[in-house]
């Protein structure tokens, strides 16, 4: 065992970590994540033991992969071009930047439809749960919470017109990292306070207090309709105008041409 070896790794890895701490994402903050996620869960099935936990759980991990899908094939062909060095080649051309983020939000929708009906599938095969008995609301639910998932990969991709792949680690956990306050799997009054009030501005933790009151009770509020919808509206015009604005910035300090 070569002791200087160990210890010129172990400094490697200390530098590493010094220049970009993000990477202790995956040693502290995930676990904290799931500790959050299914400690909440976990106290809330305890005090409703005549709930049907199988239906609440799989159809809010069918309904989830559309927001972590819809964000990642948003801001995951972002980072890629950019690690590549290949989006300039993009705008060279005579396509705007819009051109470019509608393409990829048809291909997107595109993708994350397969990936829905292939949770479907499975769903329905080993866990004879079927979604679509949630009937005509299923599509709105659907609908919010793509809308949502393209927001967050724009806002995402917005950052890295600035800060480049630096920050391209959040492609994969970017919506993981809201779902402790989206409810997926426990309403919002099990929530603390302050991570309650910060849920009310979040559209998915409606969709799944809608998705338990469908499964649960036959029905869904009608807050549960307008609000999500109102709010991914606002995010959107705010998104957009982000992204310009961090294209404009982007290129005003020559940030483009080195990406």
């Amino acid at each position: 065992m070569n002791i200087s070896s160990i210890k010129a790794i172990f400094l490697y890895e200390y530098f590493l970590i010094k220049n970009r701490p993000e990477r202790l994402l995956f040693t502290f903050f995930w676990p904290l994540m799931n500790l959050f996620i299914w400690g909440y869960a976990s106290n809330f099935l305890s005090r409703n033991d005549s709930f049907r936990i199988g239906p609440l759980l799989i159809g809010a991990i069918i309904l989830w992969s559309f927001i972590s899908s819809a964000q990642y094939e948003i801001s995951g062909p972002f980072s890629e071009k950019i690690s590549r060095f290949q989006l300039r080649n993009f705008l060279i051309a005579s396509m705007s930047e819009f051109d470019y983020l509608t393409a990829l939000t048809i291909l997107g929708l595109f993708k994350s439809l397969l990936s829905f009906l292939f949770l479907v599938l499975i769903g329905y095969s080993l866990f004879a749960f079927n979604i679509f008995n949630i009937g005509l609301i299923l599509f709105f639910l659907i609908f919010n919470l793509y809308f949502f998932g393209w927001i967050l990969g724009l806002f995402l991709s917005s950052l890295m017109l600035m800060f480049g792949t630096r920050i391209s680690f959040l492609n994969a956990p970017l919506a993981g990292l809201l779902m402790p306050f989206s409810c997926v799997f426990y309403p919002r009054e099990i929530l603390p306070p302050l991570l309650k009030f910060f849920s009310w501005f979040l559209p998915p933790s409606y969709i799944f207090e809608g998705l338990r009151n469908i499964l649960f009770e036959g029905n869904i509020g009608a807050g549960q309709i307008i609000i999500p919808t109102a709010l991914n509206i606002l995010f959107f015009i705010i998104t957009v105008f982000f992204f310009s604005f961090m294209f404009k910035l982007s290129l005003k300090k020559g940030r483009l041409a080195k990406i």
